[in-house]
């Protein structure tokens, strides 16, 4: 396992050599491999930033009055998937920064606190999978150099015709091979991994959460996603959004009066086909979609009615919520057969 690469922006000489003696002992007494690289300026930093990082460590303001550090954390967020921690005197000034898994002022907190933030992070492998050097960018590396340098050919007569949708097509086709290098991974998903939360756009989908403004009830939206495509009117195939209700567990559990044994069927989706259980996570508190319980509104009205919750569905699960919709009402039933005597 290589070591974790930190890249270190400071300009106090004196606080650089207190942090290298601090990072000594670090790894001599946690057994955790490091390597720091310091750089002390903007310029410094961006020619650095050519190397590969696993982390980063950033102090705002470098020189007098300057605020350089948030320079370089935009930088870094540009063009690397790394976890930054802000470590500065001026604590206040990290308001306005991107997307940080740490701010920590200096004089309050010890050098080591902030390396242990960022080696928790590493140990999630979040690093390991989307860093320079992580998974992802192995597994593209493959999809680039089995499937569609292979094919370049084809998408060089596609982009004659039309550049700008044959790079859209090129990102999905790369895309549904990452996806399907998953397919057969049957490790159990945590609850996260059920909703995309927030989702990479605000477009409205199939698997979408809404939440009642009058109500304070949460939806799911259930229109099929041919129906939602946006026109170039500025408006969907549709007219109207069906909306399942998420009822909380215990009202159904309740109303069931399930067992353990009944609940434990229920949230395997295998009981009750009119219910489908989403799990709780950190932006959800769960519940099951109520197949019953559906509500139209014009999509006009939408924005009035409901709020976007910037949320959704995974498509690897919604795939089943839609079968096990579409199942419960296309079923028929027949009449009942009394066998003869004959």
């Amino acid at each position: 396992m290589h070591a974790l690469q930190l890249l270190l922006v400071e300009d106090d000489i004196r606080l650089v050599e207190s942090y290298k003696t601090v990072l000594a002992d670090y790894v001599e007494e946690r057994g955790r491999q490091l390597e720091l690289h310091v750089v002390n300026s903007l310029d410094d930093a961006k020619r650095g930033l050519g190397k590969w990082i696993d982390a980063a460590i950033v102090d705002l303001n470098l020189g007098s009055g300057t605020s350089d550090g948030g320079e370089i954390i935009k930088q870094l967020k540009k063009y690397f998937r790394v976890p930054v921690a802000v470590l500065t005197g001026t604590p206040d000034d990290a308001e306005n920064v991107p997307p940080v898994v740490g701010i920590f002022t200096k004089g309050e907190h010890r050098f080591d606190e902030v390396l242990d933030r960022l080696w928790s992070v590493h140990e999630i492998g979040l690093t390991k999978i989307m860093g320079g050097r992580g998974l992802l960018e192995e597994r593209l590396n493959r999809v680039f150099l089995k499937n569609l340098l292979p094919t370049v050919d084809v998408w060089i007569r596609y982009a004659a015709k039309d550049r700008k949708r044959t790079e859209r097509a090129l990102l999905r086709y790369a895309l549904g091979h990452l996806v399907a290098d998953l397919e057969g991974d049957d490790t159990p998903c945590y609850p996260e991994e059920v909703y995309l939360a927030p989702p990479l756009d605000d477009s409205l989908e199939t698997g979408s959460l809404v939440r009642c403004k009058a109500r304070q009830t949460w939806h799911v939206v259930m229109t099929p996603a041919c129906d939602l495509v946006i026109r170039k009117d500025g408006d969907p195939k549709t007219d109207m959004v069906v909306l399942a209700e998420v009822v909380p567990e215990v009202d159904v559990f309740d109303l069931l009066k399930a067992n353990n044994r009944q609940k434990k069927k229920l949230r395997r989706n295998n009981d009750a086909s009119y219910l489908h259980w989403l799990p709780k996570c950190h932006a959800l508190e769960g519940g099951f979609v109520n197949f019953r319980r559906l509500d139209t509104v014009a999509w006009n009205e939408l924005d009035e009615k409901f709020d976007r919750e910037n949320m959704r569905v995974a498509p690897s699960f919604i795939k089943d919520m839609v079968s096990r919709f579409s199942t419960f009402y296309a079923r028929q039933g027949q009449p009942e057969i009394v066998a003869s005597n004959s």
